[in-house]
């Protein structure tokens, strides 16, 4: 964003007019209440508004804002990076990285020293490894670099390998929270930006994530360069055209090639946007891998089949999109249907579909360009036009910019010249500002706006194609599993923690406790937030938890299609470890690494394979050195003698030495007879 608008250059006078039109308006007065929203206000001093001047007026405080906030964020940045340096520090000197933690096998030298204070060394190898793999989760909100340590893939004689074929040996992915490091903003925000600048405005953003993974396995420095590392970008970056998307995606391959920069394992297709089916089906894999149901069932070939197998379903919803999927034995799906495998083993019929543009940063965002559509430029800017998922009481209001606009169908659109609203810039942005200044919020009428975001009238054709299986938006779903429970995490769990939800709910009571709460003041909400013992979203937050509230209603009762007595489990922890995508896509992963040969037999035995190598060094070392010794004692020896003969000599005792004796004959033997 550039530092200065042109149009700065007019602030001091647009100033003056803001001050001037800000003291003849009058407070928001009490007007009706529509749910087609199709009241305006007019002013009551009959003065003539200029909406551009406003949207100009506006669009200068929007700068303003977004400098204080960049200088904020460099001066949080700064802070962060302070606490980053230590945390990394930390982990630096204990990462807990396993001391076998390598990547291919492990060659360990051995230094014996004997007493000749030379150092005689031999090798241990076919050591067993614990791999590790990187991988950033690069969302719509933020970026998050995970660290994965994982069993060997080896085999060791030929069952191993017979049974490897089979699929019926997988690897297992674990994770430690310590391993996890995270950033904002979400990648996505780069995509107008080119060339070098680009370059260098990712390489700053990446640095942080490459610099934890650094500091965590500094160890195994030498063997970096045997660490697979993954960027997979979600709905953030499939909102994007095809050419910043690619532009984006070239510039991190181009990065991550450059060993400097990024000293891993890389290789150009695990750097990508992946599609909305394999985020949801990866959900669907880390809900059910961490509750014990998917790797034992995953052994063997064909297909994993049968009602008796146990699984749940997955609901993730993220700022740009939300995914649902679950379990069809049968494979009865006429649309949607992956088939997911891990390793060789046995595949997995799962239904599993994103819903883009439905995540709840968009959502809101085509909730509050609803809100605005039909208000003229005064209630627009000026007096604020009114949102029932506010708390009450008038004391906080909402300000935001969009560019989404309404063709004559109802329908969004980025075209700026189907409705009344002005803009000044060249996407067709405007602002706005929302406020309540009823006592309190009306969560009804907030239900009823956010079931208009699902754009259910577009469900025509889908149900008539496909005779009534169809969740929103014109999508196929089939029915739900009745036998299955479903668990939700990222955004739902939010929710649930704001609501101060038990983690397993009804719909019936979340739509009861988000009466409770919602249909408040803003007192009332925030005295209720700090009886949270979880932790409490801040009071910004507050401002869009009521809608957040609403819309998740909204998308499981009326899109999904749970019934009020169907029971939902949000959480983001199940058995220890953190649900995310991420961890079903690094388990599908690492089972298509290839596996090692070495020869031992079986893990089991690698203690005892290990101190037989030990005792064979040993004893070749013993070996070498003994035969040193006797080899240095025969010399010693011999030199002894030569001395001592000698020393025989000279005295006078005994013998004479030969060249001593003056006249020396050799007494010639008589010939031998023939």
């Amino acid at each position: 964003m550039p530092s200065r608008h042109p149009l700065e250059d007019e602030a001091s006078w647009l100033a003056h007019l803001s001050r001037q039109q800000s003291s003849s308006s009058p407070p928001l007065s009490d007007r009706h209440r529509s749910l087609r929203r199709h009241h305006h206000s007019h002013d009551d001093d009959g003065d003539e508004i200029d909406p551009m001047k406003l949207e100009k007026l506006a669009r200068i405080a929007d700068i303003r804002q977004a400098e204080q906030a960049q200088k904020n964020a460099e001066k949080q940045i700064a802070k962060e990076a302070k606490k980053r340096r230590k945390r990394y520090a930390e982990l630096y000197r204990s990462s807990g990285i396993g001391e076998r933690s390598v990547h291919g096998l492990m060659v360990r030298k051995w230094h014996v020293v004997f007493f000749t204070r030379k150092p005689l060394s031999f090798i241990i190898a076919n050591i067993l490894y614990m791999p590790l793999t990187l991988q950033i989760d690069a969302g719509s909100t933020g970026s998050r670099m995970h660290i994965y340590q994982f069993e060997p893939r080896t085999l060791a004689n030929r069952n191993e390998v017979e049974a490897a074929v089979r699929g019926e040996k997988l690897s297992f992915p674990g994770i430690e929270s310590r391993w996890t490091e995270r950033l904002r903003p979400g990648i996505a925000t780069f995509g107008d930006l080119e060339g070098e600048a680009l370059t260098q405005a990712i390489a700053e953003y990446l640095q942080p994530l490459i610099s934890f993974a650094t500091s965590v396995l500094h160890t195994k420095r030498e063997q970096f360069d045997s660490f697979p590392i993954f960027l997979k970008a979600t709905a953030g970056m499939r909102t994007l055209s095809i050419e910043k998307r690619q532009r984006i995606i070239s510039t991190v391959r181009t990065l991550f090639a450059n060993s400097t920069y990024c000293p891993f394992w890389d290789q150009k297709e695990r750097v990508r946007v992946i599609s909305g089916e394999e985020e949801a089906v990866y959900g669907w894999a880390g809900v059910n891998f961490l509750l014990g149901n998917l790797m034992q069932n995953s052994e063997g070939a064909g297909e994993a089949g049968g009602g008796a197998i146990q699984t749940y379903g997955a609901l993730d919803m993220g700022g740009a999109s939300t995914q649902i999927s679950f379990y069809q034995p049968e494979g009865d799906v006429m649309s949607g249907l992956f088939k997911l495998q891990i390793g060789q083993g046995k595949h997995w019929n799962v239904y599993a579909h994103s819903h883009l543009m439905f995540g709840h940063v968009m959502a809101e965002e085509r909730f509050k360009a609803r809100l605005v559509i039909h208000a003229d430029a005064k209630e627009r800017l000026v007096d604020g036009v009114y949102n029932p998922c506010l708390p009450g009481g008038g004391k906080k209001k909402m300000e935001f910019k969009s560019n989404i606009h309404f063709d004559a169908q109802g329908m969004e659109t980025r075209n700026a010249n189907v409705d009344d609203i002005p803009s000044i810039d060249e996407d067709g942005s405007y602002h706005a500002v929302l406020v309540n200044n009823e006592p309190t919020g009306d969560w009804e009428q907030c239900k009823l706006y956010a079931r208009e975001i699902l754009n259910e009238s577009s469900n025509a054709w889908c149900q008539f194609s496909h005779q009534g299986s169809c969740s929103f938006a014109g999508v196929y779903q089939p029915e739900l599993p009745t036998q299955d429970e479903f668990f939700a995490f990222s955004n739902y769990f939010h929710v649930w923690q704001f609501l101060q939800l038990p983690p397993r709910s009804s719909i019936a009571e979340l739509d009861a406790k988000g009466k409770q709460v919602c249909s408040q003041s803003w007192d009332a909400v925030v005295d209720f937030n700090k009886k949270n013992k979880d932790k409490p979203p801040t009071e910004d937050e507050l401002a869009s938890y009521c809608f957040q509230s609403a819309y998740v209603h909204s998308v499981l009762r009326h899109g999904y299609g749970f019934k009020d007595h169907d029971f939902i489990t949000a959480t983001d922890i199940i058995n220890g470890q953190k649900v995310t995508w991420a961890l079903g896509s690094i388990l599908y992963e690492i089972n298509t690494l290839p596996w090692d040969y070495i020869e031992v037999h079986g893990q089991h035995h690698v203690d005892q394979r290990i101190r037989e190598n030990m005792f064979d060094d040993w004893h070749k070392a013993f070996g070498w050195f003994m035969a040193s010794v006797i080899v240095c004692c025969a010399l010693i020896l011999v030199r002894v003698l030569r001395f001592h003969q000698k020393n025989k000599t000279k005295g006078g005792e005994g013998y004479e030495a030969l060249k001593d004796v003056d006249n020396f004959e050799i007494e010639k033997l008589p010939p031998r007879k023939k």
